[in-house]
């Protein structure tokens, strides 16, 4: 999966966007991709972290959906997106949830804008191969640290379903590389005897309807990646997003694996 854009934590490579794709909602649409999540990701999080009392940091949080539900089982949070709309509505998620141990800032995932040994946990869930230089975003994670701190990465692969409906309309994309991406930024900073790799975890997304899955995908082919797509092709995009499908739901798996270290 290959999200080519520059609305995200860290610095990201940007692709071009033609006056055509500028029509696009893109907070409404990047919220189709992003809100409906199995939350099989928290339930990792707080399997892997002892968070009671703990400070936590979540890179890369967009509208805090994860951030909030982590929010009631640590001493307080902090959420760090790059993108200022995603954190606004982040906001007024939090202002009507009644939280007052979470916040969420504008905050670049390469300089992060904390002091050193500041918190207890750091978290990089499905952004750090979006990051451009991912090691110095695992560099800023580790200063970040206290003695004994953790981080946990959830590192997204390129053999999800989602991919395979890309591909046969975009040809050629570039595969995400863990071992670049994750493997490599971990061992370097932490130690390799000290990152540990949980086996693979089968994450899943849902879409309320077919229609919803239809417009998703319309978005990222065009936004994400410049392909109008005719409507004969629409037509067999359709069809694959069919056979997801579980009546009106539609489920989409995204495999990650999942890293840990501790400082």
């Amino acid at each position: 999966m290959l999200l080519e854009r520059n609305e995200t934590a860290g610095s990201v490579i940007s692709a071009p966007v033609s006056e055509q794709q500028k029509d696009w909602d893109y907070v409404h649409y990047w919220q189709l991709w992003h809100r409906n999540w199995d939350n099989l990701d928290v339930e990792t999080i707080q399997r892997l972290c002892q968070l009671q009392g703990k400070s936590v940091l979540e890179v890369g949080c967009g509208d805090g959906r994860i951030t909030t539900m982590l929010a009631p089982y640590c001493e307080r949070i902090l959420g760090v997106d790059l993108e200022p709309r995603f954190i606004e509505i982040g906001k007024q998620r939090i202002a009507e949830s009644g939280l007052t141990n979470v916040e969420l800032k504008v905050m670049d995932a390469c300089r992060l804008e904390l002091a050193d040994e500041s918190v207890d946990f750091v978290l990089f869930p499905w952004v750090l191969q979006m990051v451009s230089d991912p090691g110095a975003a695992v560099r800023e994670a580790y200063r970040a640290l206290r003695p004994g701190g953790m981080i946990v990465v959830i590192g997204l692969l390129s053999d999800a379903d989602y991919d395979r409906i890309i591909d046969r309309f975009v040809p050629g994309v570039p595969r995400i590389d863990p071992i670049a991406c994750y493997e490599e930024p971990l061992a370097e900073v932490f130690g390799v005897s000290k990152v540990e790799k949980i086996p693979d975890v089968p994450f899943a997304y849902f879409f309320g309807s077919k229609e919803t899955a239809y417009d998703a995908f319309d978005f990222a082919l065009d936004y994400w990646y410049g392909k109008k797509i005719s409507s004969a092709d629409r037509a067999e995009m359709q069809v694959m997003v069919d056979g997801y499908a579980d009546g009106q739901k539609v489920r989409i798996i995204f495999p990650a694996s999942v890293y840990v270290a501790a400082k």
